[in-house]
């Protein structure tokens, strides 16, 4: 099945917060998660930012891989709902690692609109993306 500009752009940014993620790149992560994101683990308990870094930090969550199965995006203009099919292998609070198979559901805003900063043009490669909110859940 081909995929549209928009589809590719998201695939590519996706797989790049979980690269984030995996090598628990805080700087990168704190460009991509708007200050209000809050992400919901697998157990339905709520997140901020700040928690969600320390996780990373104190290693209660460690993302070894990850390998997206499917992508799907729906466009609703200035936000994107992004619904991503993985099979992570993955560690939570010191359980053994193991293969899940995770759907993270994404709320993306646009924070820009992709204007080229020297001719002024509108360029869609250009736009940027901030991450809401994440929702995990298995399926």
């Amino acid at each position: 099945m081909l995929k549209t500009p928009l589809e590719n752009e998201v695939t590519d940014y996706y797989r790049s917060v979980y690269k984030s993620v995996i090598d628990e790149d805080l700087d990168v992560l704190s460009e991509v998660l708007d200050e209000g994101f809050v992400f919901t683990k697998l157990s339905g308990e709520e997140q901020d930012r700040e928690t969600f870094f320390e996780e990373l930090r104190s290693e209660a969550l460690n993302v070894y891989s990850e390998n997206v199965e499917r992508i799907y995006v729906k466009n609703e203009g200035d936000t994107l709902n992004v619904r991503g099919r993985s099979k992570i292998n993955v560690s939570i609070d010191g359980s053994k690692r193991r293969i899940k198979k995770i759907q993270l559901d994404l709320v993306l805003k646009k924070t820009s609109e992709g204007e080229d900063p020297d001719t002024g043009e509108l360029r869609p490669e250009l736009t940027k993306w901030r991450v809401m909110s994440a929702k995990a859940a298995i399926y």
